[in-house]
């Protein structure tokens, strides 16, 4: 079966999609048309210099749009022109992927990487096709028949980076592993880790699960002060709300921030901006909430949360201690999770980042990880090399100054999966032409092992933390 790739690069022409966009985005918010529609309204169309749309719709004869790819082109004298996904960034949205219906990935992989391998070299990029002939860009293309492939991908281009996906995506592999084989250097290289907890079906069986001290203590304040009214948990429920509830939010996190000397998420003008526009978009849909909790009348913390369809998503707080609540995130997850169990979620997604309080609600570190697609072309290949030293060395210079270098790679896929040779150290990269090793990063255990050793490893120390607590 033949399938087509549409592409585009203005986000008006997309809008008759939005619906295939979110049917295909399933329950992850960090993925829907509001979401990245808004990020490329304030971090795409703001940088047009340097940054143009790519998106790719995916189409079946049978059955419409199959899949989506997300992306923009983001170009630079040194990397050259990178795709990367819509929503990467300060944002930090997490859980990005491809998109696609459940059972279509190779297909929608297989058409992508079919469709960027069969670009011609000598194809000039849509605006100066567009300026020589008068044009809409699409038009431009199709009537000077430059790409005679109506799927072919329209633009020149070096890399594919997919940052931080989940590991084992499957319509990430699948596109990886079609554009090995297509002769293109594929490297996946380890990122954070997104911390997630299993919740139960009762509020009793969670607090069976953490710590003797830590039930111990969560008990104290749920009978001292929820119990008597003096913490109350209190949740935007009309649009008129958001703005003051916004404002609280902002104001806690950069006081928090500003105490520990640390930079606050919202010192970015852009960031909050977003935020602020996109806050009513998502409330209205039913992805968002906003919640704060005041002890003895006054707020102590307050939390921004993204719903998926049984997974509340974590993705920003800000808390003020004071003398009654020395701890106000302790106290504002405790009412959290409590009211998630109750409303039946089945996931609290603490997001990136790996704090040790995560590990403290038993949360589970879920591994993610960096696509990096080299094309085909000598040149590409060649800046890569010179991207790739540049990082190795400033990883060795990291090294030298006694800070802790980031994990370099992780296996690459061949061409053939069934047929090419494995290399003997899992850290090495494989050319897809003679499957020789060409670099191999030093040996380190895999990102998922550390982190689960870390896990145990905080347990323990909250453990003897928690003696502290209780007296």
């Amino acid at each position: 079966m033949r399938y087509v790739v549409d592409w585009f690069t203005e986000w008006g022409q997309l809008e008759q999609y939005a619906t295939e966009w979110n049917q295909l985005a399933g329950p992850v918010p960090f993925r829907r048309w509001e979401w990245l529609a808004e990020w490329w309204r304030h971090y795409g169309q703001s940088q047009q210099k340097r940054r143009s749309l790519a998106v790719g719709v995916v189409k079946s004869p049978s059955e419409g749009v199959i899949g989506l790819a997300p992306w923009y082109m983001e170009g630079s004298v040194l990397g050259g022109r990178v795709l990367r996904l819509l929503g990467d960034g300060e944002v930090c949205s997490d859980h990005l992927s491809l998109l696609c219906q459940p059972g279509w990935e190779q297909h929608v992989g297989e058409a992508l990487a079919q469709s960027l391998v069969a670009r011609p070299t000598n194809c000039p990029n849509r605006r100066s096709l567009a300026e020589q002939t008068g044009n809409e860009p699409q038009e431009a293309i199709d009537s000077l028949f430059c790409c005679p492939n109506r799927s072919a991908f329209p633009f020149g281009w070096d890399l594919v980076e997919l940052a931080d996906v989940d590991v084992a995506e499957p319509a990430v592999e699948a596109f990886a592993l079609a554009m090995a084989k297509r002769g293109c250097w594929v490297e996946r290289a380890p990122a954070g880790h997104c911390w997630v907890i299993p919740l139960p079906e009762t509020w009793e069986a969670f607090l069976q699960m953490v710590s003797r001290t830590h039930r111990i203590r969560l008990r104290r304040i749920d009978k001292r002060y929820f119990a008597t009214g003096r913490a109350v948990l209190h949740t935007v429920q009309r649009s008129d709300q958001l703005a003051w509830a916004m404002d609280l939010l902002v104001q806690l996190h950069r006081q928090r921030r500003r105490d520990l000397g640390q930079p606050d998420q919202f010192v970015s003008d852009r960031f909050e901006r977003f935020h602020r526009q996109l806050a009513p978009k998502l409330f209205a849909a039913g992805l968002l909430e906003l919640h704060w909790l005041e002890v003895d009348g006054q707020p102590v913390a307050a939390e921004y949360h993204l719903l998926g369809k049984k997974t509340i998503y974590a993705y920003q707080s800000g808390i003020a201690p004071t003398a009654q609540c020395d701890s106000p995130g302790q106290w504002v997850h405790l009412a959290l999770i409590r009211r998630a169990i109750q409303l039946g979620y089945q996931k609290f997604d603490f997001l990136r980042g790996d704090e040790p309080y995560k590990a403290h609600w038993r949360a589970q570190p879920q591994p993610t990880e960096t696509f990096r697609i080299v094309a085909p072309q000598a040149a590409a290949r060649w800046r890569y090399g010179l991207v790739r030293t540049l990082r190795v060395l400033k990883s060795w210079l990291r090294r030298c100054l006694g800070r802790r270098p980031k994990p370099l790679v992780l296996p690459c896929l061949s061409p053939s999966a069934d047929s090419a040779p494995r290399a003997e150290n899992p850290f090495q990269i494989l050319s897809p032409r003679n499957q020789s090793p060409l670099c191999s990063a030093s040996s380190r255990r895999h990102p998922t092992e550390t982190a689960h050793n870390r896990f145990k490893e905080q347990q323990v120390a909250f453990a003897k933390d928690e003696e502290e607590w209780i007296a």
